[in-house]
């Protein structure tokens, strides 16, 4: 969850699955198939390209006006879903979950994120920015790396203004195992680029927490 954490509330698109007439619960569709067939239909694909364009922080846009989807189908599970019969389709009604979207961007490919409750009776969802690109822990674990990582990556450009601070992206280094991994972040601090290395090494409780390489350009 990046600094100024963004909470927009957007309308919710239907999950597209067929309803069944007078249909009992034992007739309705596992919950699992609707919300896999959920992620993939073309008003959910249309739904995060439009949410991660509109997130797309202006100092990545100089480069890359519009990125296009590539991938919707990638997700984390915070909260399962349940879905209500509502017009000819089973509509989302709750759950929270990590979308993940993969995007074209201008050629190259990159990995967007955003957390998704549905608001139950609203036909709603509630949207919360998270970190981009390939940030492979959970919601906790992001929220730390932020507190450490953030304020490594402002001294490098001798940058004190949080309002001036823009995560551009994250990228895998290696493979993650259960001990720990590595990433590369890259921001804008101040007007200039910044990155650093941030490796996570499990301890008794959570994992340590360390950036090296860091430098501003």
């Amino acid at each position: 969850m990046i600094p100024a954490r963004m909470f927009l509330v957007l309308a919710l698109l239907s999950a597209g699955a067929p309803a069944q007439a007078a249909e009992t619960p034992q007739q309705q569709p596992d919950t699992n198939a609707l919300f896999d067939g959920f992620v993939v239909s073309d008003a959910y694909r249309r739904y995060l390209e439009n949410l991660f364009n509109k997130q797309e922080p202006a100092a990545a846009k100089g480069s890359c006006t519009s990125m296009k989807l590539v991938a919707s189908d990638a997700y984390l599970m915070i909260e399962p879903p349940s879905f209500i019969s509502k017009a000819g389709n089973y509509a989302i009604n709750s759950g929270k979950w990590i979308a993940v979207g993969q995007l074209d961007r201008c050629g190259t490919q990159v990995t967007r994120r955003a957390l998704l409750t549905a608001v139950p009776g609203k036909n709603e969802f509630l949207v919360t920015t998270l970190l981009p690109g390939d940030f492979r822990g959970n919601l906790g674990l992001e929220t730390d790396a932020e507190r450490v990582v953030i304020p490594s990556l402002m001294n490098a450009a001798a940058c004190k203004d949080p309002k001036q601070f823009t995560m551009l992206d994250i990228k895998a280094v290696g493979a993650a195992s259960a001990q720990g991994w590595s990433e590369t972040w890259f921001a804008q601090a101040c007007g200039k680029p910044v990155s650093t290395k941030v490796t996570y090494t499990k301890k008794t409780a959570g994992f340590n927490i360390a950036t090296s390489e860091t430098k501003a350009r």
